[in-house]
């Protein structure tokens, strides 16, 4: 199983206009890796006030009962009660506003030698219907730019002989 590259990780945060920030200008800083596969990091959308978030992405490989290969991503924007308490210890920053929920599920499934099943999840807080379609714009995105990293790099592995 290949390592998750760090600059495949995906922004998740849209703006409720739709605006979303160019990969490039996003930071985003590895804090832990937990493994090979997955890891915590901050990431930080300059502008006039900074939208930061914790994400942890992962890649989980499968073998199912059946013998099948699947290959699961996750991309998860969380939070914990001790940064929440944090937050509300330190000095209010106007310019910094923190997204604590949100992410995308991906799960690759090698159904036989020229076809792979995708499922593709998603959930995020939205200010408006508007809001929701902007993301899932950004999600359909996400799951096209994944899938040729999973096919030419044999994400799924090779099938038992």
């Amino acid at each position: 199983m290949a390592k998750i590259p760090v600059d495949a990780v995906g922004v998740l945060y849209v703006a409720p206009d739709g605006s979303r920030p160019q990969r490039r200008l996003v930071n985003m800083q590895v804090l832990q890796e937990m493994n090979k596969d997955s890891f915590v990091m901050v990431c930080n959308i300059p502008d006039q006030t900074h939208i930061r978030y914790f994400q942890l992405p992962r890649q989980v490989p499968v073998t199912k009962a059946n013998g099948k290969l699947s290959s699961l991503y996750q991309m998860v924007i969380a939070d914990t009660s001790a940064n929440l308490l944090n937050h509300f210890a330190e000095q209010p920053q106007s310019d910094v506003e923190w997204i604590h929920e949100g992410g995308i599920c991906m799960k690759f499934t090698l159904v036989d030698e020229t076809t792979i099943d995708v499922s593709f999840d998603y959930w995020a807080p939205c200010e408006s219907e508007r809001h929701a379609q902007h993301y899932f714009a950004l999600w359909a995105e996400s799951a096209c730019q994944w899938s040729p990293l999973v096919v030419p790099l044999n994400l799924l592995g090779s099938a038992p002989d």
